[in-house]
């Protein structure tokens, strides 16, 4: 494990003193990382990346030749946010069990494993974060499901955080595939005003179509999360309000905006 942390964080293309004795990576170790899909990244107690594969870099930055080494949570999303992650990280500190939890970054649902790592006594204590999109609760086997002991108070809803409560809704209902006379019957709404709030949606995340509507809807988990309650947006609590144990799954979810440019 100490081996595989020193590969995970030694910056690329940095010269031999700084890698010292560390042997370049195995390809099986690149296979992991850039082939399965994941996004993985390495962060300490303070909220500071020290490592991020090309899928992370890409999803929170919008390209992969960016570094994102260095970087804090707090430049890359609110405050809100990343108090919550900062939280869940020194919890996985404090007890070095691992932690699943379900959350929203940059719009995309994504579950999220998070596990201490054993370094050297020359490194911060770290914790490597291993994610996948979390399309619906019907993908899950059932050891993910009994994994997942936390879901997002706060989540960074990316280009959708432009949406109204009420277009959170009828782009959930589209991502489920209901005709627009179905959402209407279903939100007690007319299907003029649907279709109005069908129109705004397309024009606010630029889809041409429900098809793309749709696509937006089941990336984002907007279905699961509306079937859970947890698509509110109340005001997101400060971070001194946060429990200091891990909250329960069904706590409510809320929205934020995104973070500061990047």
């Amino acid at each position: 494990m100490a081996e595989a942390v020193g590969i995970l964080c030694t910056p690329p293309g940095g010269d031999e003193a700084a890698r010292g004795a560390q042997s370049p990576a195995p390809s099986w170790w690149d296979a992991l990382l850039d082939d399965t899909g994941s996004f993985v990244g390495v962060v300490d107690a303070g909220g500071q990346l020290h490592f991020a594969n090309r899928a992370a870099t890409r999803l929170l930055t919008g390209s992969d030749r960016n570094s994102l080494v260095g970087s804090r949570l707090e430049d890359l999303f609110s405050q809100e946010f990343a108090a919550e992650w900062r939280r869940l990280i020194r919890h996985v500190l404090d007890t070095t069990e691992p932690l699943t939890y379900q959350s929203v970054v940059r719009g995309v649902a994504v579950l999220i494993t998070m596990r201490a790592l054993e370094g050297d006594s020359n490194q911060p204590p770290l914790v490597l974060g291993v994610s996948r999109p979390y399309l619906h609760s019907s993908f899950l086997n059932n050891s993910e499901e009994e994994r997942i002991v936390a879901r997002a108070k706060i989540m960074d809803l990316g280009p959708l955080s432009s949406l109204t409560q009420r277009e959170l809704e009828v782009l959930a209902l589209i991502g489920e595939g209901l005709s627009t006379a179905e959402i209407a019957k279903r939100l007690s709404r007319s299907t003029k005003t649907v279709e109005w709030h069908r129109t705004s949606l397309g024009r606010k995340l630029e889809a041409s179509n429900r098809v793309e509507l749709a696509h937006i809807a089941i990336r984002a988990g907007l279905a699961d999360f509306l079937a859970l309650g947890h698509a509110s947006r109340r005001t997101p609590q400060s971070p001194d309000a946060h429990r200091q144990d891990i909250e329960p799954a069904a706590d409510t979810l809320s929205a934020c905006p995104p973070g500061p440019p990047t």
